[in-house]
């Protein structure tokens, strides 16, 4: 895709409270002149009270368009 296209994703997991956070983002370019972008927070957990299982409601997606000029 000569660099047109980023796939991005990041995870963070804590054996201790079995909980974790997820983050995958997508960003398309074929232009310089614009760019669009998409990408999903997701915070899970078994229990309430653990520090990433508390944003488990939080969860949530993003769609971004930008124009340069």
């Amino acid at each position: 895709m000569q660099q047109a296209l980023v796939l991005n994703a990041f995870n963070f997991y804590s054996t201790t409270d079995k909980d974790g956070y997820l983050k995958v983002s997508a960003e398309y370019s074929p232009v310089d002149l614009w760019r669009l972008s998409g990408g999903l927070n997701i915070f899970y957990g078994k229990q309430p009270f653990t520090f990433w299982g508390q944003f488990e409601d939080a969860s949530n997606f993003f769609v971004r368009f930008r124009y340069f000029y």
